[in-house]
């Protein structure tokens, strides 16, 4: 597992969500590339000091659960503070599909970021000396 799977999540994230974007909005893809962007405006400096601090904490080689853990923890802190800073920014001026947006979001990116550390977390096999029978 390496810190840019992260990053790469988020620009999966990105591509998904425009398409909720587009759905959600009935088809105007003019508002919804622009809370694409938005979203990534806000989202950027979150992720890329979630990526710094992940790329610190993996070079520990932890467990793959406290990998787990740790990334669900400071992602759900990373959301709350991006939903703060939007709401504080700009108030009541976001329709209320906005929140939506945000939840959807950050369950995409919840789903790959778990899916990366599923797949890409080094796993350690520990092979037995005595495999074969000695007896035969």
């Amino acid at each position: 597992m390496k810190a840019y799977h992260y990053l790469l999540s988020w620009l999966l994230t990105l591509v998904v969500g425009m398409v909720f974007n587009i759905v959600l909005l009935e088809g105007n893809t003019e508002d919804a590339f622009a809370y694409t962007v938005l979203a990534a405006i806000f989202s950027l400096p979150f992720i890329l000091l979630f990526s710094g601090v992940m790329w610190g904490f993996l070079r520990s080689k932890p467990e793959k659960m406290t990998v787990h853990l740790i990334t669900f923890m400071l992602h759900l802190l990373g959301a709350v503070l991006t939903f703060s800073a939007l709401m504080v920014v700009f108030g009541d001026l976001l329709p209320d599909e906005f929140e939506t947006l945000i939840a959807m979001y950050f369950l995409v990116d919840s789903i790959f970021f778990h899916l990366f550390i599923y797949l890409k977390h080094d796993r350690t096999v520990v092979i037995e000396n005595n495999i074969l029978d000695d007896q035969l």
